[in-house]
């Protein structure tokens, strides 16, 4: 009977131990799928970095000499919305030196004021970010609207940031002809503002169609 019992216990140890050896193999697999998943979204991300950043310096100079409608604001909220805060800073921070550098061959100079460029194109970046969770509830007119402000207000807030840009920065500065300017440019940022309200607007039918497939 000690013998039977004996018997039994060993190859109750042994299956246990089986079971554990299966199990802990198991789990292995599962953390090496985890992991080859996370390291395949990051070359992704990585790579939508790269694409992003190119289309929106592109986007931008092909306006560059019709200034009333810009594309950079939209393309870095949208980058922000699809990658996230730390990967929608790279792609501000390459947009901002791509566009620097097209910009300065094509019209010059422009450097004195990049670092508050690049200040109001991270603002719009973690704007796109920050704003991803409201995407996710139901798409209704009330949250159209709530991005076609932030399309508008974002417009306004770049134009805002690289003027005190001059006003800090430039040499030999001129209130009197800055503010005259500003004036006659305000229909060019009245444009601005409409346009990418009016884009922004179709932000939550773009996510749910397009990016909300997107590896995250």
């Amino acid at each position: 009977m000690d013998e039977s019992n004996e018997t039994l216990t060993n190859k109750n140890s042994e299956l246990l131990s089986r079971t554990l050896k299966e199990e802990s193999k198991n789990s292995t697999v599962l953390v090496d799928v985890t992991q080859s998943t996370q390291q395949a979204n990051h070359t992704i991300k990585i790579a939508m970095v790269a694409i992003l950043g190119a289309l929106s310096a592109a986007l931008s100079t092909a306006f560059i000499f019709f200034p009333y409608i810009e594309l950079m604001t939209i393309t870095l909220f949208l980058g922000g919305i699809i990658l996230g805060p730390i990967y929608a800073c790279a792609l501000a921070i390459i947009s901002a030196s791509l566009y620097e550098i097209i910009s300065t061959v094509i019209i010059g100079p422009g450097f004195i004021i990049f670092p508050f460029k690049l200040v109001a194109f991270l603002l719009i970046a973690l704007s796109g970010a920050f704003c991803k969770q409201l995407i996710e509830k139901d798409t209704t007119v009330l949250l159209r609207l709530f991005f076609a402000t932030i399309g508008g207000l974002l417009t306004i807030a770049f134009d805002l940031i690289t003027n005190v840009g001059w006003i800090i920065l430039a040499q030999n500065f001129n209130f009197i002809g800055y503010f005259t300017a500003l004036l006659i440019g305000l229909p060019v940022t009245a444009s601005k503002v409409v346009v990418n309200g009016v884009l922004f607007f179709f932000i939550p039918d773009v996510y749910k169609r397009a990016i909300k497939s997107l590896p995250r």
